[in-house]
């Protein structure tokens, strides 16, 4: 409500009108009689002072932002839109079988578009194969040879696509010191080595072209990082770089300023990337998007033709220029989420009973009892522990077929410290242990699928 209202007042299609028909000689004197009925001289005159003042910052509002969708289009008056035949048009989308990807894959196809959807599960979604121009080709896309051949059979099969979207990522809410190397290698070749390798394979077809789309997924954390979030928010700010140096690098040296390039910076959204710690930020009070405001943008930008940034942050927008602020300025603002921070990594190290890097978690219902399915990497000298403040152990495996995670402590906690509940699960073979409360021997736990 409060956004909409703030678009309302700074909108100067209706704010300037007002403004003028308070001032202009031949409405001026009939407006203010008319309105004298109800409101004092005094008030009509700060109304019309409030209204001008609106109307100016209105204007610069809307004039600042068409310099900067020209900027982002390197001053080009004329738009590409003409040049684009959507039934014949290839959108090569990354990570496209779940989240954001999926939401993508089936809008384009849905507006005609070919869609080339690439992941690493062995085949497509149920609802992705409904749609007969989505065709999926499986793909890893950390790795520079197996892109290349990607390119290669993406040519081969359908054609050199004029759209890529760079949608894969991963997330990870871990602290600095406790970030494995597999963790660091994995969350920067997801995030952004990737996109290195996606643009080296298909974008030099649309320099030859001079045509072609180029849409980078980043984050508001490419502006501003916290803790547990330090890896990820690196990995993001490099996007962002990525996409200043690509944009100038086609325009100057490729002779190519035909092609766009959009980068999407939305808060958290509700995407299996954020569901490890989807629970602390609904505690902390985080605004959470719905994915579809976030795909609805990435869609209506592309149908544009043009190049943009996209700021999706609610009431948050205002961050993405954070760095701009004094340096005293920032911190003040930073610190004033230290005690909260404290809080939600305190509950992450003991509240739930189990030490150890958190890595995701699951919530499921069993004859209405509700249950959270954890997974944790213990530290080496953090064992898990055998019972928990909030929660009732009920089982623990060393297992990678429960669609977890994999390489990790599985435990499954009861809600409700309720003794029946623990003996129906336990009676049922639906996890392992013992009734000491200790830590249980491995073995299978029950996990929804």
């Amino acid at each position: 409500m409060a956004t909409v209202l703030a678009k309302a007042v700074l909108n100067p299609l209706l704010t300037a009108p007002l403004w003028l028909a308070l001032t202009a000689p031949q409405t001026r004197d009939q407006l203010l009689q008319y309105l004298g009925q109800y409101l004092s001289h005094t008030t009509l005159e700060r109304a019309t002072t409030t209204l001008k003042w609106l109307s100016i910052l209105g204007l610069t509002r809307l004039a600042n932002r068409l310099l900067n969708d020209l900027a982002e289009n390197n001053f080009r008056l004329s738009s590409e839109r003409h040049r684009y035949d959507w039934p014949r048009e290839i959108a090569l989308v990354t990570g496209g079988t779940g989240g954001f990807g999926s939401l993508i894959c089936k809008a384009l196809a849905a507006k005609g578009i070919t869609v080339i959807c690439v992941d690493i599960p062995s085949e497509l979604t149920a609802d992705l194969k409904r749609h007969p121009n989505i065709h999926y080709f499986r793909c890893d896309i950390t790795d520079h040879a197996a892109v290349q051949r990607l390119a290669s059979n993406v040519r081969e099969n359908n054609g050199n696509p004029s759209i890529l979207i760079n949608n894969a990522g991963v997330a990870f809410d871990h602290h600095i010191m406790t970030a494995t190397p597999d963790q660091l290698r994995r969350i920067f070749d997801v995030n952004i080595i990737s996109h290195y390798y996606l643009l080296q394979a298909f974008l030099p077809a649309m320099i030859v072209d001079k045509k072609g789309h180029v849409v980078s997924l980043a984050s508001m954390a490419s502006f501003i990082s916290g803790p547990g979030l330090a890896p990820y928010s690196g990995t993001k700010a490099a996007v962002l770089a990525l996409h200043e140096g690509l944009q100038q690098e086609c325009r100057s040296m490729h002779n190519a300023p035909e092609i766009t390039f959009t980068i999407v910076h939305p808060t958290f959204a509700a995407t299996p990337l954020i569901k490890s710690f989807e629970t602390r930020l609904k505690a902390d009070g985080v605004p959470i998007l719905a994915p579809e405001v976030v795909t609805d943008a990435v869609v209506a930008q592309i149908m544009r033709c043009k190049g943009g940034q996209i700021i999706l942050a609610g009431g948050m927008g205002w961050l993405a220029g954070i760095r701009g602020f004094p340096q005293w300025v920032q911190q003040v603002l930073m610190m004033t989420t230290d005690a909260g921070n404290r809080r939600a990594f305190a509950a992450q190290k003991t509240g739930d009973g189990v030490k150890g890097e958190h890595v995701c978690e699951r919530e499921f219902e069993l004859q209405g009892t509700m249950f959270i399915a954890q997974a944790f990497r213990p530290g080496p000298y953090e064992p898990l522990a055998p019972r928990t403040t909030r929660y009732e152990v009920v089982g623990v495996c060393r297992s990678s077929d429960h669609g977890l995670v994999s390489n990790a402590i599985v435990v499954v906690l009861v809600k409700v410290n309720d003794p029946r509940t623990v003996e129906m699960l336990r009676g049922e073979g639906k996890v392992c242990g013992t009734d000491d409360g200790g830590v249980r021997e491995e073995g299978s736990v029950w996990l929804p699928t």
